[in-house]
């Protein structure tokens, strides 16, 4: 990679009220800077993570002009505790890092920490050191901040205990472990930097310059103050706001970087273009991804299992004696299947996945919703008394509902839909209505492809299954 330096530390949007950077700008602003690369270190989350990916490779500048994509390195600022003190957590302690995923491998790991992060019932996200260590295969760690696990030892001049603590690191990240630099006016810096060097040394540590990005230029330092005063409930001028109210924490140039670290080794820049170039992550994107769901024995696949559960459900409301709704089950349970084979789409894994959490909710005595779905005026509806077009029911009549029970319709309701509504005639005189951009399963050219309605022609044959 062809750079003096590269930032390893910036945050966007995507940490609250604490950044004045926007990933719809990234590109741009980099290319300004002249960066071929740049990592995205939000605060307790991965949420940007996508958007920055693809606004780094997407080629366009926020002003709609095009320039070359720049090389993303996703990562986040975490806080790690000891395990002994998740229970009586003195928020004080937390020590800041920077996590960059190295792979793809890295990348996954940083997900799950984050997910642990978010699931303890503490004031705020946390992982352990034990988290830290299971998981931290493919992810370069950078202690971060004054009050990084080795920075608040040295402001405290207690470097035994700073070293004893990058031997910790290092134990588990290896040469995955980076100590970091900052200079951008705050106390103390000064006496940390140096400290910094005799712990790398000491220990076998690499060191990096960062900057702690906020804005991409230097006189969007006020609209940093009024974001944090806003977070703090409290006016910029006000006694009891307290920021870091520095003017350089913005997207340096490299020769801007040079100027700071000039006291300092070459290789404090140049070890910030070793990491840039030592992350790689390829992410892919369309189709349908669905994580595992665990089958219970004596199930080989998801559409297995999905039809056990479908004929209990039948038989739970009274219709496994119907040789109608059987019918209908297996046409449904076919169709599903067909999808799969020729569009890889598994819907069964969905449906499963949405049965399990609804079912979970119900057994916890949980509203749930009633679903979602797109009715046209023939949809039928299961009544007291027989099935009826939904556009023919009267407030007053009895509904089958979800739970089994016969419900008394209180009120209809009219929406205003502004979707164009087909009527579609089959060869054998049977018709149907949908939304234009309703979906439709059609052989066309001897293949099998979705179809939006609104472009079917009379040389389409439907996908239909019949029950002779």
């Amino acid at each position: 990679m062809k750079a003096d330096f590269i930032h390893l530390n910036l945050q966007s949007e995507y940490s609250t009220l604490e950044s004045c950077c926007s990933l719809a700008k990234i590109q741009d602003e980099c290319n300004y800077a002249e960066f071929p690369a740049v990592a995205l270190t939000d605060s307790n989350t991965l949420g940007g993570a996508i958007k920055f990916y693809k606004a780094c490779h997407s080629g366009n500048n926020y002003d709609g002009s095009t320039s070359s994509p720049i090389k993303p390195i996703i990562g986040q600022k975490v806080s790690v505790v000891n395990s002994s003190d998740i229970n009586d957590i003195d928020l004080d302690l937390r020590e800041p890092m920077i996590l960059l995923a190295e792979n793809n491998d890295g990348f996954d790991n940083m997900k799950k920490l984050s997910h642990s992060s978010h699931m303890k019932d503490l004031p705020k996200p946390l992982i352990t050191y034990d988290e830290l260590e299971e998981l931290s295969d493919g992810i370069i760690c950078i202690p971060t901040t004054l009050n990084g696990s080795v920075q608040r030892h040295l402001r405290r001049k207690k470097e035994d205990e700073a070293i004893n603590v990058a031997n910790k690191l290092k134990g588990i990240f290896g040469d995955r472990l980076y100590l970091e630099l900052q200079d951008n006016g705050q106390v103390d810096q000064d006496i940390v930097n140096s400290g910094i060097m005799r712990v790398c040394e000491s220990v076998d540590i690499k060191p990096v310059a960062t900057n702690d990005v906020r804005y991409y230029r230097r006189e969007h330092h006020l609209a940093l103050l009024v974001l944090q005063a806003k977070k703090q409930r409290k006016t910029i001028r006000s006694k009891k706001f307290t920021a870091i109210r520095s003017q350089e924490r913005y997207l340096k140039t490299a020769d801007e970087m040079k100027k700071v670290f000039k006291d300092f080794p070459n290789e404090v820049l140049h070890n910030s273009v070793e990491i840039a170039e030592r992350c790689n992550v390829y992410l892919t994107f369309g189709g349908m991804r669905l994580p595992e769901f665990p089958l219970p024995e004596g199930f080989d696949d998801d559409w297995s299992y999905l039809k056990h559960l479908a004929y209990i459900g039948l038989k739970e409301k009274g219709f496994h004696g119907d040789q109608r709704y059987i019918d209908r089950l297996e046409e449904e349970l076919f169709d599903v299947a067909m999808i799969y084979e020729t569009e890889k789409y598994n819907f069964a894994r969905y449906f499963l996945m949405v049965w399990d959490y609804v079912n979970f909710a119900l057994s916890k005595k949980t509203r749930v919703g009633v679903g979602r779905g797109c009715f046209t005026p023939e949809c039928k509806v299961m009544c007291r008394g027989g099935s009826k077009n939904i556009s023919d029911i009267s407030v007053g009549e009895e509904v089958l509902s979800y739970d089994g029970k016969y419900h008394e319709v209180l009120n209809t309701l009219d929406y205003d839909v502004n979707e164009e509504i087909l009527e579609i005639e089959m060869e054998d005189g049977r018709k149907f209505s949908c939304t234009k951009d309703h979906k439709i399963h059609v052989v066309r050219n001897g293949e099998l492809e979705w179809v939006e309605a609104g472009d079917l022609n009379e040389d389409d044959d439907i996908f239909d299954i019949i029950s002779e």
